[in-house]
């Protein structure tokens, strides 16, 4: 069985929306290990890794719209790489100004 984009894409979308429970559970469940992780979250490394987890989910959100696009159409799933790379194109545009 092969893989597909659109399943790479739900699979993300899971995974990003996972954090914020994860973090929300944390902090009603166990506050002192909620207060260590703010801290290190505060560090210049998780600064950076921020950076990249904001670019994801630009990506996300613009591929999501990519593989909708293909769904609603799907003669154009030959055209595939074109079309990553205009989502590629499309992300980095959005992303110039950081």
């Amino acid at each position: 069985m092969v893989v597909g984009t659109a399943s790479y894409q739900r699979v993300g979308g899971v995974v990003l929306s996972d954090h914020p429970v994860y973090d929300m559970s944390l902090a009603y469940f166990n506050v002192p290990v909620h207060e260590t992780m703010i801290a290190l979250f505060k560090t210049p490394a998780f600064s950076v890794l921020e950076l990249f987890l904001g670019a994801l989910l630009v990506f996300h959100a613009v591929n999501g719209v990519r593989v909708a696009l293909l769904d609603l159409k799907p003669e154009l799933w030959a055209k595939q790489q074109l079309a990553t790379r205009i989502s590629l194109a499309i992300t980095a545009v959005i992303l110039a100004p950081t």
